[in-house]
């Protein structure tokens, strides 16, 4: 297995490449997002779901996830809500902080720490959870950055548009039908997730290029990042013990992923979200940027 610093360093990297990038050589972040959102993405979820084995309990995270993930968010809010001192009352901030507060950064961050820290046959429930994420991005996470504003309506229309979610299905069809896993789609698989996952961290840095050292220290930030990381594993923890209590416990392996999908920053989303929804980009982009590094610091603590 991989130490977290070592499996993050290249992380790292590709996030600074995009930072310079979008700082001296004027790239955009709307083709790159594209690319990922209708091409790499539906790729990565298929040959990784077909060339591996799924197990009970790794598809019991999708809907787990999704379902903690709306739980923090609604939580959080009536928290930030109920305390206009924290800086995050305002309905541009408020949407962002919610959002950033119940998502995690499952697609670029989480599946390949997974893949390092657990190995390879631990990718495809490290999917299966980060659609979880999806859709909550999408449906709840959505709706509360954008206040309600274009209604739950729009919010289905996304979900139905993604191509990730046609990828997934036809997946899981492909191995219902066959009645195994396409071991020899492994090389394949591993080579375009780490396509998809570079080029989701040079698409952070472009979207992190105009934060600023005072945004890391203000409090709204410290507010949103400090929430993420104290609800988030919390909630994981809570959720594993009831389920265990019911007489569902998730197996070792499962429960180490729950717990490395906790550790993980806020979604790199919020960004785009933000600015698709007019939330503060500026609070987005230094939320994820410090939930990042924070991130790192866990996860190496917590692994070592």
């Amino acid at each position: 297995m991989t130490h977290p610093v070592a499996a993050l360093t290249p992380l790292g990297l590709w996030v600074a490449l995009g930072w310079i990038a979008g700082r001296y050589f004027s790239f955009e972040v709307l083709p790159l997002a594209r690319v990922i959102l209708f091409l790499l993405a539906p790729l990565t979820v298929f040959t990784s779901v077909t060339a591996y084995a799924l197990k009970w309990d790794s598809l019991l995270l999708l809907p787990l996830v999704l379902g903690l993930c709306s739980v923090v968010a609604v939580a959080a809010r009536a928290v930030l809500q109920r305390f206009p001192a924290l800086g995050l009352a305002g309905a541009r901030e408020l949407g962002v902080a919610t959002f950033g507060i119940g998502s995690s950064n499952a697609g670029f961050f989480g599946i390949p720490v997974a893949a390092a820290l657990l190995g390879e046959e631990a990718v495809p429930a490290a999917m299966i959870a980060a659609f979880g994420y999806i859709f909550y991005e999408n449906t709840v996470g959505y709706y509360f950055q954008a206040r309600g504003r274009h209604g739950s309506g729009v919010a289905l229309r996304r979900v139905l548009q993604l191509p990730t979610l046609y990828a997934f299905v036809a997946a899981l069809t492909v191995q219902a039908l066959s009645g195994r896993a396409f071991s020899e789609a492994v090389p394949l698989a591993r080579e375009i997730r780490g396509v998809y996952v570079f080029a989701g961290m040079f698409l952070l840095g472009l979207g992190i290029e105009g934060v600023r050292l005072g945004d890391l220290i203000s409090k709204p930030v410290l507010t949103t990042v400090l929430a993420r990381h104290t609800a988030w594993p919390a909630a994981a923890a809570l959720a594993s013990a009831l389920l265990a209590a019911a007489g569902l416990p998730l197996s070792t392996e499962t429960r180490s992923l729950l717990t490395i999908l906790a550790l993980a920053p806020i979604a790199a989303n919020t960004v785009g979200i933000a600015a698709e929804t007019g939330g503060s980009v500026r609070l987005a982009g230094a939320a994820v940027l410090l939930s990042s590094v924070y991130s790192l610091a866990t996860l190496t603590a917590w692994w070592g």
